[in-house]
């Protein structure tokens, strides 16, 4: 909503100079933003909650007069109300709408006076809400080692203007954009909400007469989801046969009062069309064409033209359905509908076979959609989050319909020949000039008493050629049970610590005011190792000896770096292959590498970072490595743009390397802990007192050094519920506590 966009811009302007304080490089960083500036944040968001929930409140009221007027229009039209004067009073006074719009539950059941706290001393839950996405964006740049100011670029990007104006970009990527997004769907669903209600209520005033049905309407585009384009035309005796609507966030949907023997053979749909290569209008889509759009609307996350069409009804139906207006469509429209890109056409084009060969349109998106809304029985309990598009690879095709044969989500494949003209069966059968071994029963020398080498080499070479030349090549894959070969592990020698008494920045050798992690490694000289080699995950998850998660599995962590030279090294090889690469962090210093959170997180938001490489990944732990391995990453920042382009499997494959810890290496986890707050507050509390401990060795300025010094080979960071990403964090101070994959770390 514009009226409260300047709100918006101070707000986050305000939080962008509370993150900006920040200190660029300190162990403390975490601490100081949980601590000192994190809730500080509260106090600049909470102006524009109010000024929010104000015009939200305000806009839905004056809109229930125009929504109550609509209403009374729908039942005169169908001739549902009582002639003269015995017409029902209308809602009226503009306090009640008021009521109706602080009542209107449109976040998952909260309503709207709980949501934006009025009246309310608690902190409210969009603020809160707010807070968690700030939150995690300041976590995500401080794991990843992003100056303050890059950090705080990623809160809201603001220009000043010719005149000194300071103006807000929504720029993708950025806190300012997700809020303002957040912002809008609660305001349209709260309007159409408000619509509901005054429905409802003007229904429930006017006695509706048995004749009439309820009637579920979509709107004909391709920005309809999957679960709303089903429910289209769906009639039912009863409202409550039907889910609340809206039935999610942005929901254009409404139920409406029909007459069901009135007939609506046509209905106005929407075409779109991607701009073409130049980026002007496609064919069709000129500008001042009749019903051609001026502006254009973004389709999951692209921009398409519009144009409008006419949409009949298949025949023998009372009224134009969603699947009449997909059916109808072009394929651009049905491609944009199902979900654009590649994985969108070949939906489209499994919808169109299955269409030729004679389902209806309904039965044919029912192909297409896991959980589809049916046709009979009642919808309350349609959920959004089950339906969904099928994946390509799980489509079924008509016969003699597959799919393209260049897609992942082709049909069945024809029955090509296969080698059984070559039929090797009779060969062996050939050899039935066996009659010549028949004879042999001639050989009665069985009763003969004496020779017992005399019946030997006769009886033996007959039944070999016989009865067993066709098995005898079949054992041949027998020699194949090798034992797995498994590295041994042999014991590894204590860590022994290293002192740095001596140290002196006047000194030859010792330029920096306090010993770097790679001083520690030069005099631990000897006692620094290579890890051990696999040559898959699956045997690296098969392996005994190695730190196990809460479930018994054998912990995989992933590491990323920017090119395929340093994954050798990683793995002891090259010239330098023998060093330890001596990293940085905000947890200490070390080599950095990620795990799959080993607790059940109880927050259901689990963020992963909105980058190509996380939405491609298995885990957030692979995406994790995934983006360390792309130099664009570190270009682009926290705030994304066109700098940053994502890896290829096979540039990832050789960067990221998995691998596990070694159970009786010196290292430091958070196993033994059920829940991962306390694991948090624990780790903090003992590399504090390690750091402490290591002044008896030296004065050190970073925990990782410090601990190093000590003689750990690494440690643990169990990150907070809910923290940044649904993963735990590890720093190696020591490659030989290493079991690494030489192969596919996927």
């Amino acid at each position: 909503m514009e009226e409260v966009r300047p709100a918006l811009a101070r707000a986050m302007e305000e939080v962008r100079e509370i993150v900006g304080q920040l200190p660029d490089e300190s162990l403390m960083r975490e601490q100081l933003w949980r601590k000192e500036y994190f809730p500080q944040v509260e106090r600049a968001i909470k102006p524009f909650n109010d000024q929010l929930a104000g015009t939200l409140v305000q806009k839905m009221s004056e809109n229930g007069p125009q929504f109550e007027a609509e209403v009374f229009k729908q039942l005169e039209a169908i001739n549902a109300l009582p002639p003269g004067p015995a017409l029902a009073k209308p809602i009226g006074s503009m306090p009640a709408y008021t009521q109706m719009a602080l009542q209107s539950k449109i976040v998952k059941g909260t309503r709207l006076e709980s949501l934006f706290g009025i009246g309310r001393p608690e902190m409210a839950q969009f603020i809160k809400s707010n807070m968690r996405v700030i939150d995690n964006k300041v976590k995500q740049g401080m794991l990843a080692g992003v100056e303050t100011k890059q950090i705080a670029n990623s809160i809201a990007r603001v220009i000043t203007s010719p005149d000194g104006r300071r103006i807000l970009k929504l720029q993708k990527g950025t806190v300012a954009h997700e809020v303002n997004a957040w912002a809008s769907a609660i305001a349209r669903s709260g309007i159409q909400d408000m619509n509901r209600q005054v429905s409802e209520q003007v229904w429930d005033a006017n006695p509706v007469g048995s004749d009439l049905a309820y009637e579920w309407v979509s709107a004909l585009d391709s920005r309809t989801c999957p679960t709303c384009g089903p429910l289209d035309a769906k009639t039912r005796p009863n409202r409550s046969d039907f889910p609340t609507w809206p039935i999610h966030f942005n929901c254009r949907c409404s139920v409406v009062l029909i007459d069901p023997d009135k007939k609506e053979d046509v209905r106005t749909g929407i075409e779109v069309a991607r701009p073409g290569p130049k980026g002007g209008r496609p064919p069709g889509f000129e500008k001042g064409k009749k019903g051609v759009y001026a502006s254009k609307v973004r389709i999951n996350g692209k921009d398409y033209y519009r144009r409008t069409q006419q949409i009949k009804a298949t025949p023998g139906q009372r009224r134009v359905t969603y699947g009449d207006y997909l059916a109808q469509s072009d394929r651009r429209t049905q491609a944009a509908f199902y979900g654009g890109g590649n994985a969108g056409s070949v939906r489209a084009d499994n919808f169109r076979k299955w269409v030729k060969a004679g389902k209806t349109p309904s039965e044919a998106m029912q192909k297409t959609i896991i959980n589809m809304p049916g046709t009979t029985g009642k919808l309350k309990t349609v959920n959004p989050e089950r339906t969904s598009f099928r994946p390509t690879d799980k489509l079924k095709w008509p016969k003699g319909g597959s799919g393209p044969s260049p897609s992942p989500g082709g049909g069945p494949k024809p029955p090509g020949p296969k080698p059984k003209p070559i039929a090797p069966a009779p060969k062996p059968v050939a050899p039935a000039p066996a009659p010549k071994p028949t004879p042999k029963p001639v050989s009665t020398p069985k009763p003969v008493p004496t020779p017992k080498p005399t019946p030997k080499p006769t009886p033996k070479p007959a039944p070999k050629p016989t009865p067993k030349p066709a098995p005898k090549p079949a054992p041949k894959p027998a020699p194949t049970p090798k034992p797995k070969a498994e590295p041994a592990l042999k014991p590894l020698p204590k860590n022994k610590p290293v002192s740095f008494k001596d140290w002196d920045s006047s000194k030859p050798g010792m330029n920096t005011e306090y010993p770097t992690l790679a001083d520690v490694y030069k005099r631990q000289g000897a006692q620094q190792g290579k890890p051990v080699l696999v040559k898959s995950v699956k045997d690296l998850k098969g392996m005994k000896g190695l730190i196990k998660d809460a479930d018994g599995n054998n912990v995989v962590i992933y590491r990323g770096v920017t090119g395929p030279a340093q994954k050798q090294q990683l793995l002891g090889r090259g010239p330098d292959g023998a060093k330890h690469f001596a990293g940085k962090g905000m947890f200490g210093n070390g080599t950095y590498g990620a795990s799959n959170s080993r607790w059940k997180l109880t927050t259901k938001q689990r963020i992963r970072m909105d980058w190509e490489d996380y939405k491609t990944s298995a885990t957030a732990a692979q995406g994790t490595a995934r983006l360390y391995s792309n130099k664009t990453w570190f270009k682009a920042g926290s705030t994304g743009g066109a700098a940053f382009k994502p890896l290829s499997d096979a540039q990832a494959r050789s960067r990221v390397t998995a691998f596990g810890i070694r159970k009786d290496a010196k290292v430091k986890t958070f196993t033994h802990l059920t829940d991962p707050d306390e694991a948090y507050n624990d780790w903090q509390k003992w590399i504090r007192d390690e750091w402490e401990a290591a002044k008896k060795l030296g004065h050190f300025d970073n925990a990782g050094d410090a601990l190093a010094a000590r003689g750990w080979d690494g440690y643990e960071v169990p990150l907070p519920d809910g923290d940044v990403l649904d993963q735990n964090y590890w720093v190696i101070l020591n490659r030989r506590a290493m079991v690494a994959v030489d192969g596919d770390p996927f």
